[in-house]
């Protein structure tokens, strides 16, 4: 009994004690894996034009993913989550009005994408596609670290 009354207040102290960068992982790692499909999804896209003929059953798969990537955002960029393994400043929380009106455009982008995907129309697609990257760029320069 005293034993496991023991290893369970050495479990408990372990878990109280983490920093932030434990309890921040999970969070930050859903982050950079939405990122980095948004950014993959985006060459992905951008290759389609290249490929004749185009695939529309791509472009919306590869739309669709953004769009849902952009979303799950919102939900990890809690206070504190820029310690831990992410390049996020800690500006981001400090500017948290300017970081929220940037991330909002990067959804309403990302949807709008989506939806000019489902019309199948290539040219809306394209137009729809040329605002992300500039979404994207002007984020990471203010609210990321390069290295």
């Amino acid at each position: 009994m005293r034993v496991s009354v023991f290893l369970i207040a050495i479990l408990l102290s372990n878990v109280v004690s983490s920093g932030p960068e434990i309890q921040f992982s999970i969070q930050i790692k859903k982050r950079v894996d939405a990122f980095e499909s948004i950014e993959s999804d985006l060459k992905n896209l951008k290759g389609q034009f290249k490929d004749k003929p185009v695939s529309i059953k791509k472009i919306k798969s590869l739309t669709t993913s953004i769009n849902k990537n952009s979303k799950i955002l919102s939900e990890t960029f809690a206070p504190g989550s820029h310690k831990g393994d992410t390049r996020a400043r800690e500006r981001i929380w400090s500017n948290q009005e300017d970081f929220e009106a940037r991330l909002i455009s990067l959804q309403k982008h990302a949807a709008a994408l989506d939806d000019a995907a489902q019309t199948e129309n290539l040219a809306d697609i394209l137009s729809a596609l040329k605002a992300l990257p500039s979404d994207c760029r002007s984020c990471h320069m203010r609210y990321r670290e390069l290295w």
